[in-house]
């Protein structure tokens, strides 16, 4: 019994044991939290860092991160472990507030929580607001800049009457960094504001407001005025309101010249003016509308009235004269009407390559049309008519009609396109100039120009009956907004051209900081202007508008057209021509030079540099090149696309870049090398300075 009882007491007594010391050992294999744990945004990203000190426990080494969207909750884990003091969190959203604690790990056994932090992202709202009146009459232009260049984001615009309120949305989703209220009130000033709207569809807060309160100081258009002879001597003077314009009155002028204002005779609100008891002769009437803010419109054209006296005769002009293609080559029909008085004899028909009086090609003319044939087709012809009186003596009339003589075609043939489409942004924000080769003039009727947002899609036309070669949209452009053009040519038939190409243009402005490759993308700033790219944003260097199989660093090396696949219009891609040794600039299919002979005529090779003699020297220079890049990176892991092997190692033979400096641009992306500068040029710009700094 004494031994049972002492076993007894001696089991109890090693179990105390070990339970005493197995709790002491769990107690210390837990872990301190970590402190100073610190969450914010990344920049203008969604994403947010959590940074924390490293827990007091000497062998902590892993760490995980949880995270609520409630200050009172632990919240989920976002990883199993993590090794440093900062995680970035970016499966986070825009407004969207986020609490953070970290637990250290030791021996899979997690610590207390540390203390708890926050942060929320925001899309960041756009800078410098200002709001303009543009004096044009209930148009108030509202431009901002964007925050930043490193998201894509649009913009919704916002107005009130309130210096206090956001007001209303009027316009939402606006691409650029400018926008036009159309709907203004005169005299009422305005506050705007504007939010960044975010891919995901997040707003920004409300930038800064900016007011401004619309007038018109614009130029009305002109009336259009017509005269009618009233009995004794009277004549009676209409006209019509201008569209799209605020008037508050009109003045009247009245000359015996074709070519003179002449006296002012009264101002009135009406759209009607009647002069009684005149003397005998010609009278040219001009109205010029006065806007509510004073501003005059431009004089309209003369309206003419002829008082005849008492046995006067006197020698009026013909009227209603227009011109037009018969639809026959190389023939113009012309028609008017005669003066309503008998006093005429015959007409002369005068003609012109310029609108001016030209040769006389019909005299004695009698009638009210004339036929004129064996012209050129594709020119304009300019005709004078004029009538004659019984004495010989001709009426100065120098009103004329134009038009061009063209063969009409009843088929449905297509006409055929214009070619060599390109695009020059004029850098002040607002321009982008369009140039162009137009077919025969015969074998076209006119052009029209067409401007999208998409390349997928034509848009709408903002240049209709078009015979030009150039063209500068300046009408709805917004800065730094994209835009797509396409030029097609319409026949006489009404069928427009088919397959037409397309260019991109977009309307930047010049800053202070502008450099020879402000991007630091690979391509000159003067090139992406005159080729529709943004000089301040970055472009991909495989991207192929024109799916010819060349980047836009290769467009750029071998200067072809990137939004023309075959720049030289022989039939072959340029990318076919590139990649079989032709000039793709230069028409037809050259003859391959043999390579013998070609590295004695064609010396230049990589950054102009005279190519090695031997193919092994160039792989001895390689090895050397991923063995200086191996002791940078560590052997095998030197990131290495393959397909930009070739011209990093171009740069290292002949473009004389070092290792250190291709590989920070392995790391970093394009900046240190450039793909067609040599270094000791590169070096010098602001592009390769700011970049390595």
């Amino acid at each position: 019994m004494g031994i049972f009882v002492y076993t007894t007491r001696g089991l109890v007594l090693v179990i105390a044991f070990f339970a005493l010391f197995f709790g002491l050992a769990r107690a210390q294999e837990q872990a301190d939290p970590p402190t100073n744990v610190a969450a914010s945004q990344m920049g203008f990203s969604e994403s947010i860092n959590i940074t924390w000190d490293a827990s007091a426990t000497e062998e902590v080494t892993l760490y995980k991160v949880y995270r609520s969207t409630s200050s009172t909750s632990q919240g989920t884990k976002l990883h199993d472990a993590h090794q440093g003091l900062s995680f970035t969190d970016d499966t986070t959203s825009y407004n969207t507030t986020y609490y953070y604690r970290v637990v250290a790990l030791l021996n899979d056994l997690e610590s207390e929580v540390s203390d708890q932090a926050s942060a929320k992202p925001i899309v960041p709202a756009p800078i410098n607001v200002q709001a303009i009146d543009t004096k044009e009459s209930k148009t108030i232009k509202v431009t901002w800049d964007r925050p930043t260049y490193g998201l894509i984001l649009s913009f919704d615009v916002f107005r009130s009457t309130s210096s206090s309120s956001r007001g209303s949305r009027i316009k939402s989703r606006v691409q650029g960094t400018e926008y036009k209220d159309t709907r203004a009130t005169n005299g009422t000033t305005y506050y705007y504001r504007v939010q960044s709207i975010s891919e995901s569809r997040k707003n920004s807060a409300d930038s800064s407001s900016a007011s401004a309160r619309a007038t018109d100081e614009s130029t009305p258009e002109s009336p259009v005025v017509s005269t009618r002879v009233l009995k004794n001597n009277s004549i009676r003077v209409t006209w019509t309101k201008p569209s799209n314009s605020s008037i508050d009155a009109y003045r009247v002028y009245r000359s015996k010249s074709s070519s003179e204002l002449g006296d002012f005779r009264i101002e009135t609100t009406g759209r009607s003016f009647t002069e009684h008891a005149l003397d005998a002769g010609t009278y040219y009437y001009r109205v010029r509308a006065v806007g509510e803010s004073g501003n005059l419109s431009l004089e309209s054209d003369p309206a003419s009235a002829v008082i005849i006296g008492s046995g006067i005769s006197v020698l009026l002009p013909v009227s209603d004269l227009s011109a037009s293609s018969t639809g026959r080559s190389g023939q113009i029909k012309i028609t008017w009407k005669n003066p309503p008085n008998k006093n005429f004899s015959s007409l002369r028909i005068y003609r012109n390559t310029f609108s001016s009086l030209g040769s006389m090609i019909a005299d004695k003319v009698r009638g009210q049309s004339y036929t004129d044939s064996n012209l050129t087709n594709g020119i304009t012809y300019y005709y004078i008519v004029r009538t004659i009186n019984n004495a010989g003596d001709e009426q100065p009339d120098n009103t004329f009609a134009s038009a061009i003589p063209n063969i009409s075609s009843k088929n449905k043939d297509t006409p055929p396109k214009i070619s060599k489409l390109k695009v020059l942004d004029l850098s002040d924000g607002k321009s982008i100039k369009l140039s162009w080769t137009n077919p025969a003039p015969h074998l076209y009727e006119f052009i029209t120009i067409y401007r999208s947002t998409s390349p997928s899609e034509l848009g709408n036309p903002i240049r209709s009956r078009y015979r030009g070669n150039e063209y500068t949209n300046t009408t709805g452009v917004q800065t730094n907004q994209k835009y797509y053009y396409t030029v097609v040519t319409k026949g006489f038939n009404g069928v427009e051209s088919e397959e037409n190409q397309y260019v991109a243009g977009i309307a930047t402005l010049i800053l202070e900081n502008d450099t020879f490759d402000t991007d630091s993308d690979g391509l000159p700033d003067t090139w992406e202007r005159a080729h529709g790219y943004h000089p301040h944003l970055k472009d991909l260097p495989d991207s192929d508008d024109d799916s010819d199989g060349l980047g836009l660093l290769e467009e750029f090396e071998n200067n072809t057209d990137p939004w023309n696949s075959d720049s030289d219009d022989d039939g072959y891609s340029d990318g076919t021509e590139v990649l079989n040794e032709y000039d793709p600039n230069g028409a037809g299919k050259k003859v391959k030079i043999p390579q013998t002979k070609k590295a004695k005529n064609k010396p230049a090779f990589a950054y102009g540099k005279i190519r090695l003699a031997s193919l092994s020297q160039e792989q001895d220079l390689a090895l050397q090149l991923r063995a200086s890049l191996e002791e940078i990176f560590g052997k095998g892991k030197v990131p290495n696309p393959r397909k930009h092997w070739p011209k990093l190692v171009n740069s290292f033979i002949y473009g004389k870049y070092t290792a250190a400096e291709i590989a920070h641009t392995l790391k970093q992306g394009p900046g240190l090398v450039h793909p067609v500068i040599p270094s000791e040029v590169w070096r010098d710009t602001d592009g390769y300075k700011r970049k390595n700094s």
